[in-house]
């Protein structure tokens, strides 16, 4: 029997030599029918110039787009992907790679379980030693225990998906993108999975509570002009709702890093007073140009 041919979808911009990192590991996997697609979005300089080992064209492609949104590069590569009759998909970032024989495990356990969707859970790790770094690190670890994805308050998103039923991303909308197609897909019904014994491998680089907040609050004024988004779905998903952060695994680390943690709380509080005034200025500006429209119609 044929394996399904996996497309491998990666998006970059001026990540310069994390790009060679990042391709070598999806390059060198086990699992032999994958084809992969690298869009470029306009990185001033060229990715093949990153890139030290040798690669065939027909498995690796390099497409280069004009500067835009992650978005529109996602898109890009999906339309080439749907144009390679891939069977199934993963979407990745720049600053993750894969541990060999990935995509070999998650395609057995799609096809087992016959997944439309599936979860595959993070390994944060930065190489800086500065506090905000270890904090993110900390923090975004605690969602790599186990738990129900099809939850009300999973952030959890699907990066592996089956191609003909992928739900497709919002356009538009540049923050906590990834998780519209797993929201849409519990709606249709589809089955969703997670692995639970392999991780991607993400590096936060380096991170400062400057950038972050600055990072995040760009976010939520996105989302909060956005039509897919609303108060109440984002509520049931917030910092202080999600079980994973009472994880008794988690608690324990909680407790032999006790700084770091405190670093978290106070970092979920702040975050949460900023989506709250967004989310509520975004509603108002929407009320106030409903309310003019309908003047100028009467």
């Amino acid at each position: 029997m044929k394996k399904p041919l996996i497309g491998i979808l990666l998006t970059t911009y001026n990540d310069d030599e994390v790009i060679n990192r990042c391709l070598k590991s999806l390059y060198f996997q086990s699992y032999e029918n994958i084809i992969i697609i690298c869009v470029d979005d306009g990185s001033k300089k060229d990715v093949e110039s990153f890139l030290d080992f040798e690669y065939s064209k027909d498995k690796l492609i390099i497409e280069k787009i004009p500067h835009s949104e992650r978005a529109v590069a996602r898109d890009t590569g999906i339309s080439i992907l749907k144009n390679k009759n891939v069977d199934y998909f993963i979407f990745l970032d720049s600053d993750m790679t894969l541990p060999a024989g990935f995509i070999s495990i998650v395609t057995n356990v799609t096809l087992e379980n016959n997944y439309i969707g599936v979860v595959l859970p993070e390994l944060s790790f930065s190489t800086y030693k500065n506090y905000w770094s270890k904090v993110k690190v900390l923090e975004r670890n605690i969602y790599k225990v186990n738990s129900n994805v099809n939850s009300s308050s999973s952030i959890e998103a699907a990066r592996f998906w089956n191609m003909e039923l992928f739900p497709d991303f919002e356009k538009d909308l540049k923050a906590f993108e990834e998780i519209q197609p797993t929201l849409k897909a519990r709606k249709l019904g589809y089955k969703i999975g997670r692995v639970n014994n392999i991780f991607i491998n993400h590096d936060e680089k380096y991170v400062s509570l400057k950038n972050l907040l600055k990072k995040k609050t760009g976010y939520f004024n996105n989302m909060s002009r956005h039509k897919a988004v609303n108060l109440k779905s984002v509520l049931t998903k917030f910092y202080f709702f999600r079980s994973q952060l009472y994880h008794p695994s988690n608690i324990k680390e909680y407790l032999k890093h006790p700084l770091l943690f405190f670093g978290v709380i106070f970092l979920y509080i702040i975050l949460t007073i900023f989506a709250f005034m967004h989310f509520m200025k975004g509603r108002v500006s929407f009320v106030i140009k409903y309310s003019h429209s309908l003047l100028q119609r009467g």
